[in-house]
């Protein structure tokens, strides 16, 4: 017994598993909080829905995939209903995540020094929303770019199997990503195809786009229409006009890739290198869409272990070029100020309780009789906050958006269940340039007076 005492503490006081300890731990007290956060609050609802017995799509529209809604649904039915159980889950996940990075790193020869760019992917996570599809979708990207790097390094059929098998599933959690992922192997395998003329290119092809597919096939539950619909015709015609944002971002991550492969890789090249450069550039142009800080720097575990990397090669070459140093240097500062714009908003951002939130949920249970409330325009948590059902179909409706016909629907529902209270917050929605007059809006100001503010949130009674 005393001798298993010390191995086990040897291993645990190891230097790589202490600072392992410590990144977990950053991880876990950084999320320590609940800030009724919109995109956290989407699939929240939404198993909410399915804990009531709502059928996906069917029920109640929804536009991303169904893996995250049935993550957080057998989550509780292990461990029950509750924030903190879905948090926690959501936090091991993503934590698994981190562990793929450093198993990234490994294999193009950062050794210990790849926990770096774990510690960076952590540091960005502090504001991110961890119960979150987005999330959820980047622990099996990273996964499933590891095993293909595997296979590039020894080509058995096994490790491209498992990264197809991860690359379909990263699609059931959200599809742009997912398929940016399988378009970067394509990419990868043609190339390979036409430098080495291997002959085997096409049962390498065929075997990860088959076991890609395979986790596709669970889609088949629902009416192939409605997944066509919802999954593919919805999100390509309604989702880039209300996510504008500056590209700044985007160009500044494209500017130091190009950098990195001209002249630090440009003489360091094999496989491995070059399929990461490939899956950088494709989840970079995949975030067009919406390049926020969240959304860009979620997918940018390829560009950390670049980077890293780089640092290392630059440092074993002394006949390198001064200037090529002091322009890493740059970047490094660049990250470093990106960082610190973060930092400032995990300092306002992290506490463990939520004046708002229990403000609300006490008005709404002394209050709000129905089962039913409706909130909105893009304040989905509220519903699972305040244990009450959505009145609507929908778990937002914004404008430019959701369609005339969808909001529409939603004040029939309304008029169907009418709920006594709704509740409205406009400021999250601006940067959308929501537009105030719309059916729903309408019908709210005509059927329901304002009965009282709490902070943005403007809570109505019906008349």
């Amino acid at each position: 017994m005393e001798n298993a005492l010390k191995n086990l503490s040897k291993i645990i006081f190891r230097p790589i598993n202490l600072w392992w300890l410590f990144l977990i731990a950053f991880l876990f007290f950084s999320h320590a909080n609940n800030l009724l956060d919109s995109d956290e609050g989407i699939i929240l609802e939404g198993a909410q829905r399915l804990i009531h017995g709502q059928k996906l799509y069917l029920d109640f529209f929804e536009f991303i995939p169904p893996a995250s809604f049935y993550f957080i649904l057998f989550v509780w039915k292990i461990f029950g209903v509750s924030y903190i159980s879905a948090k926690l889950a959501s936090l091991a996940l993503f934590a698994i995540g981190g562990i793929g990075i450093f198993k990234i790193g490994r294999k193009i020869g950062l050794y210990y020094t790849a926990l770096i760019p774990v510690a960076i992917y952590f540091l960005s996570s502090a504001i991110w929303p961890i119960i979150n599809y987005n999330t959820f979708n980047a622990v099996f990207l990273i996964w499933s770019a590891y095993y293909f790097i595997n296979f590039i390094q020894n080509s058995k059929y096994r490790w491209l199997i498992f990264s197809g098998i991860f690359c379909g599933i990263s699609i059931l959690f959200i599809q742009h990503r997912g398929m940016a992922l399988g378009g970067a192997v394509v990419i990868f395998l043609s190339a390979l195809f036409i430098k080495e003329k291997n002959k085997s290119w096409w049962k390498y092809f065929l075997t990860y786009s088959l076991s890609a597919i395979a986790p596709l096939l669970t889609l088949f539950f629902w009416p192939p229409q409605i997944i066509w619909n919802n999954l593919i015709l919805f999100p390509a015609a309604n989702y880039w006009e209300t996510n504008v944002v500056s590209y700044y971002l985007i160009i500044l991550a494209t500017a130091i890739l190009i950098w990195l492969g001209i002249f630090i890789y440009r003489k360091n090249w094999n496989n491995s290198i070059a399929f990461l450069f490939i899956l950088q550039t494709t989840l970079l142009i995949i975030c067009l869409p919406r390049p926020d800080y969240f959304h860009v720097f979620l997918i940018l575990f390829p560009f950390y272990v670049l980077l890293i990397k780089a640092y290392f090669l630059i440092k074993n070459k002394l006949s390198v070029l001064s200037y090529t140093y002091y322009a890493f240097c740059f970047i490094i500062l660049i990250i470093i100020v990106n960082f610190c714009s973060i930092a400032l908003l995990f300092g306002q951002n992290i506490y463990f309780h939520n004046q708002l939130r229990d403000d609300l949920v006490q008005y709404v249970n002394n209050n709000c009789e129905s089962p039913y409330i409706y909130a909105g325009p893009f304040i989905p948590g509220v519903y699972f906050e305040t244990e009450k059902l959505n009145a609507t179909a929908y778990p937002f409706l914004i404008t430019n958006q959701q369609t005339q016909s969808q909001f529409e629907d939603a004040v029939k529902d309304l008029e169907l269940k009418k709920p006594d209270c709704a509740i409205l917050q406009y400021a999250i929605v601006e940067k959308f340039s929501y537009d105030k007059n719309n059916p729903m809006g309408n019908y709210i100001n005509a059927k329901y007076h304002l009965e009282k503010k709490i902070n943005r949130l403007l809570i109505y009674k019906i008349n």
